[in-house]
């Protein structure tokens, strides 16, 4: 789910994926700000096929953490 992730915040924030490494979290990405943040959340919203919930918008802070919302997808 790591590389799912990984185009996910690429493709949110427009950078390349191999601008991101496994440790990249919002506050080691400059191209991560507040409107990289609200377009990463609505393309992990489209990926579930579900809003997130507050508590899940505020834990997307890291790449792992991104990869563990998007387990959480039903089948």
């Amino acid at each position: 789910m790591i590389s799912t992730a990984r185009a996910i915040l690429a493709e949110a924030l427009q950078i390349s994926e191999r601008d991101i490494t496994d440790k990249t979290t919002i506050d080691n990405l400059g191209a991560w700000n507040s409107l990289g943040h609200m377009r990463l959340v609505a393309r992990i919203e489209e990926a579930l096929g579900r809003p997130l919930e507050a508590e899940e918008i505020l834990a997307v802070d890291s790449l792992p953490a991104i990869a563990r919302i998007l387990d959480r997808r039903p089948g």
